[in-house]
């Protein structure tokens, strides 16, 4: 299903986004080879024997001894979800990433399919110029819960402030849910709420990013 969002350039209230960090599952990455089945026949003095057996399909190693789930060689553990910090975020764990403006709509393919993770802003888009700078954020999720850690300047050279939160998130209709029950601002205590955004899934191999769509930009996570 394709996913076509024109964004407009009207006035965004930036401070009190939730970018409704998907719902991480643990199903494995599809794919894989199928399956070779092998099967053998013998004559002997005392009959005919045949035996049939079964190659699983390269790299299909099943789940591993921690419960981490594995496919094509790669891994989804679910992560700690106590990072330490407010809400028990994690510390960022990439630059800021440098929005660049988008010469077009945002297009995406729709995914329901998200492991669990750490993920890491890297790259996005913006639809215009007076929509932020860049985008720095690391968003945690184990199937059930998330956190996020996050700051945007509004302006080059113009930092805006850290915000923190965790809380449940849900996977429906191409849309990532989150609920948070714990939320801080740097400069003024709480800022709570709920976020529905669009999102979808790219996988490239054991390279998982997923896309979000909010306040008139397009962001990039990738998963470490």
């Amino acid at each position: 299903m394709k996913l076509h969002t024109r964004l407009g350039l009207a006035a965004i209230a930036l401070p009190t986004i939730v970018l409704a960090y998907v719902a991480c599952s643990t199903d494995p990455v599809t794919g894989t080879s199928p399956s070779a089945t092998t099967t053998t026949t013998s004559t002997s003095p005392t009959g005919t024997t045949t035996t049939t057996s079964t190659t699983p399909p390269p790299g299909d190693s099943g789940p591993s001894p921690d419960g981490a789930t594995s496919d094509a060689g790669c891994t989804y553990p679910k992560p700690e979800m106590d990072g330490g910090g407010l809400c028990g975020t994690r510390d960022f764990g990439a630059a800021a990433a440098i929005l660049v403006t988008a010469d077009a709509g945002f297009a995406s393919d729709a995914g329901t399919m998200l492991p669990p993770g750490v993920y890491d802003v890297t790259s996005g888009e913006r639809a215009a110029p007076t929509i932020p700078y860049n985008w720095r954020e690391t968003f945690v999720i184990d199937g059930l819960r998330y956190t996020q850690i996050r700051r945007f300047d509004g302006a080059q050279g113009t930092p805006g402030v850290t915000t923190y939160r965790s809380g449940t998130y849900t996977l429906a209709n191409d849309k990532i849910t989150l609920t948070s029950d714990c939320a801080y601002r740097d400069d003024a205590g709480t800022d709570a709420g709920v976020s529905s955004v669009t999102y979808d899934v790219v996988t490239v191999g054991c390279k998982t990013t997923l896309r979000v769509v909010t306040a008139g930009v397009q962001l990039s996570y990738t998963r470490r």
